[in-house]
Formats: structure tokens, C-alpha cells, sequence
């Protein structure tokens, strides 16, 4: 999902989902009778009987994905296949960790699945899903000995706080050279009318990160909000932006750490 749901939204997506999938299965089972009357399959049963068991078969194979969808786990980003990245799989899980204002870790939660958080004695980076939230680049923390930037402390305390141990859904978009999941990451309210909440978002309001425009930036089609939520923070200093003078962005501070 590249936009947030309202919960009509919801609604409306899967009625019309339920309708097409009503749809095509007369035709499915109408074909079907057909193919077995032409081969004389079917002359000891009746065409009502084998219109049931053809509509029975043709419900389980629609039932069969999200069942199999809700019993597996994904340990890390490296066992999702390019594939299924670039077809925009969406994972619903916890997040556990919090590394930095633009990175966190989640632990997928598939609905037929039992356990809400990593098994115990198995690290962080062997059991969950370390993400790069899609469209933004917050300020550098201090790393390996190594000076941070200004506000990099206060934009992982907000997303930790934003964050840690939220039931979120992540929308993948691409996979980065550090084998991290390029992501929407969507925040679910207690309350499921009401709609979910977009952490890079939330980060651009709060003026703890701008909008990334480096190589294999990715949006999921919120380029243009994205921006403009940019643009709101800045005239209204928040964050990063009330800083005076001359100063870095993360981009800037990142090209300048690596000439």
C-alpha cells in the first residue's frame, strides 16, 4: 500500500476484492463441467454435484495465499526475494529496535503465526527485519567514535518513542546495498477506524529529517506530500530547521564524511 487506508477505504477494497472473486467463479466452475462433460468424466454424477466440487476447489485455491501468507515468517530482509519486494509485499509486525533516526528493526508477525516478539538467545540481526524508512534521511547519529550531527540524538529519541513496540505494517519498496528493507512504515491506531500513521511522515513534520534525494530514493508515489510537509516544517523552524547560519543536511554531511 503506497497510501494510508481510512477504514471505508478498507472496506471498499475488499468488497470489491469479494466481488471479483464472486465473479470469476461461475465462469471457473461453468468451464470446468464443460471440460469434464467433453471427456465424459462426469456421466455418473449429476452437473449440480460437480459445479460444488469444482466452486469448493476453486474457494480453497482462492483461500490457499493469505493462509499461506499468515503461517510465513520472515527472519530477515535477505530471505525476501527481489521478486516479491518489487511487487510490493506488505508485512505486518512489531517494531523491537530503534538504531537511529531513519533505521529500525521489526519482527514480522504473520497472523497464523504465535509470537509477538524475537525468540529468546537469537539476536536482533538474525531474527528480525532491518529497515531504512522510504523518502527521508535524518541527521547522523555519532557512530563508531565518530561526531554526529545536530539533532541526530533527538530524531531517534522521537522515532523511538514514535515507534518502539508499535504493531506497524511495512509497505517494501526496494532492497540498499546493506541488505535493509527500503520501506512505508505504517503506524496501526488502537482504534482500526481511524487511519494509520506514516513514520517518514511524521519525521519530516517534526523537522527531524528531510527528504532524501540521493541515488534509489523511493516514495512509494508520496514524493509530492513528502515535500510539502518539508516545506511546512521548515517555514515554521522546527527541528533541524530552527538551527542559524550555515549547516549541514544529512546528505551533505554524509558526502562530505565520505570526500
Amino acid at each position: 500500500l503506497a497510501m494510508p487506508l481510512s477504514w471505508e477505504e478498507w472496506v471498499s477494497s475488499l468488497t470489491r476484492h469479494w466481488k471479483e472473486c464472486k465473479e470469476r467463479v461461475p465462469d471457473a466452475v461453468e468451464w470446468g463441467v464443460q471440460w469434464l462433460r467433453e471427456r465424459g468424466v462426469v456421466s455418473d454424477l449429476r452437473a449440480s454435484q460437480v459445479s460444488w466440487m469444482l466452486a469448493a476447489g476453486v474457494g480453497m485455491a482462492l483461500l490457499a495465499p493469505p493462509i499461506l501468507r499468515g503461517l510465513i515468517r520472515y527472519q530477515t530482509v535477505e530471505d525476501i526475494t527481489r521478486t516479491k519486494i518489487h511487487r510490493g509485499l506488505s508485512l505486518v509486525g512489531r517494531v523491537v529496535h530503534v538504531g537511529d533516526g531513519d533505521g529500525l528493526r521489526v519482527f514480522h508477525t504473520p497472523w497464523l503465526r504465535f509470537g509477538r516478539t524475537p525468540p529468546k538467545g537469537v539476536t536482533l540481526s538474525a531474527s528480525t527485519l532491518s529497515i531504512r524508512l522510504a523518502g527521508i534521511d535524518a541527521p547522523e547519529c555519532a557512530h563508531f567514535g565518530g561526531r554526529g550531527q545536530p539533532y541526530g540524538p533527538e530524531a531517534k529519541a522521537f522515532l523511538t518513542k514514535l515507534t518502539l513496540g508499535r504493531k506497524v505494517t511495512v509497505d517494501l519498496l526496494a532492497r540498499d546495498q546493506y541488505m535493509r528493507g527500503v520501506a512505508m512504515v505504517w503506524i496501526h491506531r488502537s482504534c482500526p477506524l481511524l487511519p494509520r500513521i506514516n513514520v517518514s511522515m511524521e519525521m519530516l513534520r517534526a523537522g527531524l529529517a528531510t527528504v532524501y534525494s540521493g541515488m534509489g530514493a523511493e516514495y512509494g508515489g508520496l514524493r509530492r506530500a513528502m515535500e510539502r510537509t518539508e516545506r511546512l516544517a521548515k517555514r515554521g523552524r522546527r527541528g533541524i530547521w530552527s538551527q542559524r547560519g550555515r549547516w549541514q543536511t544529512p546528505g551533505e554531511y554524509k558526502r562530505a564524511k565520505q570526500n
